[in-house]
Order: structure tokens, then C-alpha cells, then sequence
């Protein structure tokens, strides 16, 4: 599952896993201010052996707000990371 595809679209976690695993200092992988990771040939995901695909799909206002609150971040800024799910 890699973050910002259907199961988990929020780019912005790729920060936090790049931060956790010091990845700006211990490889060439870098994450620009968009979440765009170069080189274009590298990922950030969580990777499983028997992993099953699926879509998180549409979020209501609750959801949001509880998204929001997991991520210590604004329901605006979740709004503007996620937008085809609201």
C-alpha cells in the first residue's frame, strides 16, 4: 500500500514515515513540500505479503473530523490532503 493511492490517500504521511526513518539522511530519496519523492523510481509504502486492494472511498463530515483529530492536524488542511474523499 502506498501512500496517496486509493487505500491510503493522504500524501502528507509519507512525511511522517521519511522523518521515522531518517530517509533524507540515510538515502538518496528526498520528499519535496508537495510529497513528491525523487528519485522518481522510489516509494514509500507499507508492504505486505498477502496485502487486498480496495478504495477508502467517500468520507462524511464525522469521519473528517475524527481524521482530523488522529492527525493532530485542521479538518481545512485534511480537506485540501484529501479532497476526492470528502
Amino acid at each position: 500500500m502506498a501512500f496517496g493511492y486509493p487505500a491510503c490517500p493522504d500524501h502528507s504521511l509519507k512525511r511522517e514515515v521519511f522523518d521515522l526513518l531518517a530517509a533524507d539522511k540515510t538515502t538518496a530519496m528526498r520528499l519535496n513540500d508537495n510529497y513528491m519523492i525523487t528519485p522518481e523510481e522510489a516509494l514509500c509504502g507499507l508492504f505486505f505479503a498477502d496485502a487486498e486492494y480496495f478504495s477508502v472511498g467517500r468520507i462524511d463530515r464525522e469521519q473528517l473530523a475524527d481524521y482530523a483529530a488522529r492527525r493532530n492536524m485542521d479538518i481545512e488542511t485534511i480537506e485540501k490532503l484529501i479532497p476526492n474523499n470528502i
